[in-house]
């Protein structure tokens, strides 16, 4: 199964509830690829510096922590095992060029590596500008 997936979002909505990813998040362009997602009927996930791999409709309380280039090596072994428990063969990753926001350059090397350990298809989509 190809899967969509992309980094987490900076913004989010505060509050001690928990609420699904893709809610917590206040992104457009996580909703939009998650939207994206559901009309090709393929997986959806979501790349976070604190909690590894998370699906759309997994419940997170309010976090802040952007992922570091030193916390690369401790996630690919979780993010690949939840590749695998899927059945995920391939990833579409959605990621700002690292070029002009360099910020998401460790969750790039996260789905790079952990495609690597899996043997895993892994096409890099580019998104313009800085997208939140």
């Amino acid at each position: 199964m190809k899967a969509v997936c992309t980094y987490c979002a900076g913004n989010k909505h505060r509050g001690a509830e928990l609420l699904p990813a893709v809610r917590r998040y206040r992104s457009d362009r996580i909703g939009d690829l998650h939207k994206l997602a559901r009309r090709q009927g393929t997986a959806f996930f979501i790349l976070s510096g604190r909690f590894g791999l998370i699906t759309a409709e997994q419940p997170i309380p309010w976090y802040d922590h952007l992922l570091s280039a030193d916390e690369v090596r401790g996630l690919v072994p979780g993010v690949a095992a939840v590749l695998a428990e899927a059945g995920v063969t391939a990833i579409s990753f959605h990621t700002a060029d690292a070029a002009v926001a360099p910020q998401v350059a460790p969750y790039g090397e996260v789905i790079r590596q952990a495609c690597l350990l899996s043997g895993l298809e892994l096409e890099i989509v580019i998104l313009p500008g800085d997208p939140l």
